[in-house]
C-alpha cells in the first residue's frame, strides 16, 4: 500500500523528531549511524534495486567521498560543506568512469568487475602514504559545519538532524523518480533489458545515468560519515562496509524507498541488542540474517501481491511510398548465412506477412529490421533515412517496435504500469520535473495515464490493468505485449508469431486486433505460422527459405506457388 503525502509528511516529522525525546548522548549516536547507513544503502539500492545490478565495490565510492573531504579539509583548510560538494564530484566521476566500462558487462562479470575496483582503491589507500597516511588513516577532521565558523555540529544530535535531513531528501527524490519517465526506464532496465531496448530506452545510457547517481550519494554518504567520526582509515573501502550496506538493502527491500531506512535500522539495533552474546555476536547475527531472507525473501518492504490500483481512467492509409526497404541484406554467423541478399519493401498502411519453414531466417530478418542485430552486408532504409547501423533503441524512437516469438513483458509490474512504461519514447519531462511536480510534469503523466488506459481497453485488458503481469494467462500475456508495443506508438509494428500457442478464438480475435491495428494507420509485418491468421488479414505474403526470398506476392496466389509448396510440404505440388 502506497503512502500519501499526510503520511509521509508526518514519517519525515517523526524522524526529525526521535533525538528530542531523549537526552541520552550514547542512543544519538546509534540513531547517527542509523541514518548513515540508511543513507549509504539508497545508493546502493539506485544500483541494485532499480537498475537490478549488483555491485560488489559500492564501498570503494563511499570511501572515495570520505577521503576527499578529508584531504581537502585537513590539508588546503577548505569548508566541510565545500567538501562534501567535492566528494560527491570526486565519487560520481569515478562511477562515470566505472560504470562506462564495466556496465559493458552483464551479469557475475560486473559484480567481479566492481569487486576488483574496490579491491584496487583499499590497496592504494593502505600504500599511498603520502596522499592517504596509509592504516594510520587521516584524523583529526573538523566538524561538519553549514558555513565557516557557523553552525558547527558539535553534537550528535545536530549530526542526526542533518543527516535525517539528507536521508529524507534522498526518500523525496527516489520517489519522484519512480513517477518520472526516468525512474520507469530505470526499471524497465532491471526488469528486461531487451522489451527496454524495443521500446527506445537506451539500455548503457540508463545504466550508466543511475549508477553515476548512486555513487555521487555514496561520496555525499562518506563525506558526512568522515566529519562526524573525524576518522578516515582503509576500512572505509572494505569488505566490512560493502557488506553492511548489501545486508540492509536485502533486508529492508530492494527497489523500495523505505526499504533501506528499515534496513539500516534493523542493522544498528540487532548489532547493538547483540552486544552481550560477545563471540557468538556475529554468528547470532548471520543467523538472524539468514532467517529474515528466507521467510522474507523481498524484504521487509518489499511485497508481492495486488498491485495498487492506480487513479481510474478516464482507416487505412495505403500509399506506395515504402515506409522500410531493404537492398541486398545480408546476416552471416560463422559460414551460415541466416538472411541472404534480401530485397523487400513494405508501404504505409501494409500489413504483410512474412512466411516459411523453421530456420528459413524469419526471426533474424526481424532481428535485423529491429536493430537487435547489425547487417553484415546490405542496406535498410526506414522512412528514407539509412538506419543500417540502428540499434534496437534507435529504430523505436525512429518509430519501429516489436513483439517477441517468446513472450516479452515487465513481469514484476502490474498491467497498466508495463504499458505506462512503455510510453517513455514520447515523454518529454523527467525527474527534475517530477523533483519539481511542475504543471508540465502533472500535465503528461495524465496524458499518459489516459494512454495507457485506452491502448489496454483497445486491447481487451481494460479490466486487467491493477493485476501483475506474470499472473495473466497465456492469450492474454500476448495481448499485452501488442498493448506495449502499441503505447511506444510506433508507425511500424513487427509482429513475431502473435497467435503462437492462441486457440481458434483467441486467433480469431487476434485478427480483429490487427485489423483495427492497421485501421489506426499503423504498417505492420508479422512472422506466423498460422496460415488462417495470414491470410484473413494480409495484404501481401513473403516467403523466406534458407534466408532467400522465394516468394512474394498475394496471399492466396503465394500459397499455390509451386516452390512455396515444394518447400513447405517436401514434393513437387502435383502431389500436394
Amino acid at each position: 500500500m502506497k503512502a500519501g503525502p499526510g503520511l509521509s509528511i508526518g514519517a519525515g516529522a517523526a524522524l526529525l523528531a526521535l533525538p528530542f525525546l531523549t537526552g541520552n548522548t550514547y542512543l544519538h549516536h546509534l540513531m547517527v549511524l542509523w541514518m548513515l547507513y540508511a543513507l549509504l544503502a539508497m545508493s546502493l539500492n539506485i544500483v541494485i534495486g532499480y537498475l537490478g545490478e549488483l555491485n560488489f565495490g559500492h564501498a570503494a565510492f563511499f570511501g572515495i567521498g570520505a577521503y576527499t573531504t578529508a584531504i581537502l579539509a585537513t590539508r588546503f583548510g577548505v569548508p566541510a560543506i565545500l567538501g562534501l560538494i567535492a566528494a560527491a564530484v570526486a565519487a560520481g566521476s569515478f562511477g562515470l568512469l566505472i560504470g562506462y566500462v564495466a556496465l559493458r558487462i552483464r551479469g557475475p562479470q560486473f559484480a567481479i568487475l566492481t569487486l576488483g575496483f574496490g579491491s584496487i582503491l583499499y590497496t592504494i589507500a593502505n600504500y599511498w602514504i603520502d596522499l592517504t597516511r596509509g592504516p594510520m588513516g587521516i584524523s583529526n577532521l573538523p566538524l561538519f559545519s553549514l558555513a565557516p565558523g557557523w553552525m558547527v555540529l558539535e553534537s550528535a544530535r545536530g549530526s542526526y538532524l542533518l543527516v535525517t535531513t539528507c536521508v529524507l531528501a534522498c526518500a523525496y527524490a527516489c520517489h519522484a523518480l519512480t513517477r518520472s519517465s526516468t525512474g520507469r526506464a530505470f526499471i524497465a532496465v532491471r526488469e528486461n533489458e531487451r522489451l527496454a531496448a524495443s521500446i527506445g530506452i537506451d539500455v548503457f545510457r540508463t545504466k550508466l545515468l543511475g549508477f553515476v547517481v548512486a555513487t555521487a550519494l555514496a561520496g555525499v554518504g562518506g563525506a558526512l560519515y568522515a566529519h562526524y567520526i573525524r576518522v578516515v582509515t582503509p576500512e572505509l573501502l572494505g569488505v566490512q562496509y560493502m557488506v553492511a550496506m548489501i545486508i540492509i538493502v536485502v533486508v529492508g527491500g530492494r527497489g523500495t524507498i523505505v526499504g533501506p531506512i528499515l534496513g539500516a535500522f534493523i542493522y544498528v539495533a540487532l548489532l547493538e541488542a547483540l552486544r552481550a552474546f560477545g563471540p557468538l555476536r556475529m554468528v547470532t547475527f548471520s543467523v538472524l540474517l539468514t532467517a529474515s531472507v528466507i521467510f522474507l525473501p523481498a524484504g521487509l518492504a518489499g511485497h508481492r501481491g495486488e498491485a495498487a490500483a492506480p487513479e481510474p481512467c478516464g482507416g487505412r492509409i495505403m500509399t506506395q511510398a515504402p515506409l522500410i526497404a531493404t537492398t541486398g541484406l545480408i546476416r552471416r554467423f560463422g559460414g551460415l548465412v541466416a538472411v541472404n541478399s534480401v530485397d523487400l519493401q513494405i508501404a504505409r498502411g501494409e500489413i504483410v506477412g512474412l512466411i516459411g519453414p523453421n530456420g528459413a531466417g524469419k526471426t533474424t530478418l526481424f532481428n535485423l529490421l529491429a536493430g537487435s542485430l547489425p547487417p553484415s552486408d546490405g542496406r535498410i532504409t526506414f522512412d528514407g533515412q539509412d538506419c543500417s547501423l540502428h540499434t534496437a533503441a534507435q529504430m523505436a524512437r525512429l518509430g519501429l517496435t516489436r513483439t517477441f516469438q517468446i513472450t516479452s513483458l515487465f513481469p514484476a509490474l502490474s498491467v497498466l504500469d508495463n504499458v505506462i512504461t512503455a510510453t517513455y519514447r514520447g515523454a518529454r519531462t523527467g525527474w527534475f520535473a517530477a523533483l519539481r511536480h511542475s504543471a508540465a510534469f502533472v500535465r503528461e503523466e495524465q496524458a499518459v495515464r489516459q494512454l495507457a488506459c485506452d491502448t489496454l481497453d483497445f486491447c481487451g485488458l481494460g479490466a486487467r490493468q491493477h493485476i501483475l503481469a506474470d499472473s495473466l494467462s497465456y492469450g492474454e500475456q500476448r495481448q499485452l505485449e501488442i498493448a506495449i508495443a502499441l503505447a511506444a506508438q510506433p508507425r511500424l509494428l513487427l509482429l513475431d508469431e502473435p497467435a503462437a500457442g492462441m486457440n481458434p478464438e483467441e486467433a480469431q480475435r487476434l485478427v480483429g486486433m490487427i485489423r483495427a491495428i492497421r485501421d489506426r494507420g499503423i504498417t505492420v509485418l508479422l512472422v506466423e505460422h498460422h496460415m488462417r491468421v495470414v491470410l484473413a488479414v494480409c495484404d501481401r505474403v513473403i516467403v523466406l527459405d534458407h534466408g532467400v526470398k522465394i516468394a512474394e506476392g498475394a496471399p492466396h496466389a503465394v500459397i499455390r506457388d509451386p516452390e512455396v509448396i515444394r518447400v513447405y510440404l517436401g514434393r513437387e505440388p502435383a502431389h500436394a
